[in-house]
């Protein structure tokens, strides 16, 4: 079933704007599958601690988001390379 609503934290939203531009591309092109499916394979979404996900923009970058209190919104709260981003959450 398709996400219906996805919102982002500002720390998301200013950890994006910091992102190269090649970056921004590919997560536009991977936010296309998230959005149909947070779990697509390519994706390769697994839960870093307590409901808190990650899925892959590329090798080296992630992006970590969680279910909203409805099932159907995410709340994207952090992106950027893989182990900081992972750390903070």
């Amino acid at each position: 079933m398709p996400l219906e609503r996805i919102v982002s934290l500002r720390r998301f939203d200013r950890a994006f704007d910091k992102l190269p531009r090649d970056i921004k591309k590919r997560f536009s092109k991977q936010i296309e599958l998230f959005i149909e499916d947070p779990f697509y394979p390519s994706l390769k979404t697994e839960r870093i601690k307590g409901g808190v996900y990650a899925s892959r923009v590329t090798d080296f970058y992630r992006f970590t988001w969680e279910f909203g209190e409805e099932g159907s919104t995410v709340v994207l709260r952090n992106i950027g390379k893989h182990d900081p981003t992972l750390k903070d959450g």
